[in-house]
């Protein structure tokens, strides 16, 4: 009985690091008295700290508990490969670009002052894309996905820590929907396995947080129909459709955003379609 509990036990330890790593930033942060000129600095604070705080904690759990490293979990420094670097940048803008050109999407030039879209555009660059890329990546298809591939094989792992990624997405969802919960739940658990086939047919987790950077960065330029924030030229979506914009969540669960991650999909597939590494279906029957 507690060999069994072993897995499970680790991964919720690091859950609870992963919890800590954003919600101990905002309190350090708040500590510090920064005048509005400045304030953009507190949110570049609390995105590193969460960066640090994870990655810090997490290495220490992993080594001195699980008694592995964090390169046995394919996290490790690496350069991102230029291809998948191009591609990350190149997919979310035809996302965007889509919007704009077809009319469903419009620049909505508000009258904030610069203080006010200078701390938007630093929370979208920080804080969605380089704070969330990072850390989640690490999470969900390093340590997440390495640690349960050892243990009960590819498949599995891909399957768990994909249905996990979806799970702190849901907090996401202001509004209660069946239809919408259920949508961000397929969308996001599928998001997260093309990310992991990515993470294990590369070997490189430092591709995957390309992607998630520069996507939640270019699409966090498109806000909600109804949706104010304190900035200046976004792009709001004129209508609120779940098909084709995510109705209250957003594009990344609307059919125009599935076709951009299934792009990243098709990409892996091709690409080591003629690769010596195949997959183990020894493996994949755990």
């Amino acid at each position: 009985m507690k060999d069994k509990l072993i897995v499970p036990g680790h991964i919720l330890a690091v859950i609870g690091i992963y919890i800590l790593s954003f919600l101990l930033p905002g309190i350090i942060a708040s500590l510090f008295d920064f005048p509005k000129q400045i304030v953009f600095l507190r949110v570049i604070l609390q995105a590193l700290l969460a960066i640090i705080i994870f990655v810090f904690g997490s290495k220490l759990y992993v080594e001195k508990v699980m008694k592995l490293k964090l390169s046995d979990l394919r996290v490790k420094l690496k350069k991102p490969e230029t291809f998948w670097v191009i591609v990350a940048v190149m997919v979310p803008a035809l996302v965007v670009l889509f919007y704009y050109l077809t009319g469903k999407a419009e620049l909505v030039k508000g009258s904030s002052n610069s203080y006010d879209t200078l701390r938007f555009f630093t929370h979208i660059i920080f804080v969605g894309g380089l704070c969330a890329g990072i850390v989640e990546e690490v999470f969900f298809r390093g340590i997440l996905l390495g640690y349960l591939e050892k243990k009960y094989g590819l498949a599995s792992a891909v399957i768990i820590s994909s249905l996990l990624f979806g799970a702190p997405h849901l907090l996401n969802v202001d509004v209660f929907s069946i239809a919408l919960i259920i949508q961000v739940s397929i969308f996001i658990a599928l998001y997260g396995v093309i990310l992991s086939m990515i993470v294990y047919y590369t070997d490189n987790i430092w591709n995957t947080i390309s992607i998630h950077i520069a996507w939640n960065t270019i699409t966090g330029l498109v806000i909600n129909q109804g949706v104010k924030v304190e900035s200046n030229f976004v792009l709001q979506m004129k209508e609120k459709s779940l098909f084709w914009n995510g109705g209250d969540y957003g594009l990344d669960i609307s059919i125009v955003g599935l076709v951009g991650i299934s792009i990243f999909g098709f990409l892996i597939f091709f690409r080591k379609r003629r690769s010596s590494k195949k997959i183990n279906f020894t493996q994949l029957n755990g």
